[in-house]
């Protein structure tokens, strides 16, 4: 890609998506609003919202060099990760590296990760939901 290819942008084709791109962020903070309000209530804490909206503007900014949507919080992983007491930023990045790694080392690092151990986990966070007492 050259400077020169900026010439040949058809201008008008992508006006036409502004409204679409307005929407695509509108929708995107809407998500984000609902998501950091419901792990307030569900975790029962209080969240510096500037701080998540940060963190969540710069997941997305990340997330479009990959060729990815718009980052938001997931709340069910969230969740589970304070049901074992794991509540700082870095489970994130331990997540997002064992992730990560599967794209440099193929699909070989997720074979030494237990299928039970999955499962279990998976099965207590999701009892763990159920019990409306705690949430």
């Amino acid at each position: 890609m050259t400077r020169l290819d900026i010439l040949h942008v058809d201008w008008t084709a992508l006006a036409t998506q502004v409204p679409t791109t307005l929407t695509l962020i509108l929708v995107s903070i809407i998500c984000v609003v609902m998501n950091i309000a419901g792990l307030e209530v569900a975790v029962n804490q209080e969240f510096d919202w500037d701080r998540e909206f940060k963190a969540t503007g710069c997941a997305s900014i990340v997330s479009r060099v990959g060729g990815e949507t718009a980052a938001s919080i997931i709340v069910s992983a969230s969740m589970r990760s304070e049901l074992f007491g794991a509540t700082t930023r870095l489970t994130g990045v331990v997540t997002a590296v064992v992730i990560g790694s599967a794209l440099l080392f193929d699909d070989k690092i997720l074979e030494c990760v237990p299928v039970p151990l999955v499962g279990g986990i998976l099965i207590f966070s999701g009892l763990s939901l159920l019990d409306i007492g705690r949430y």
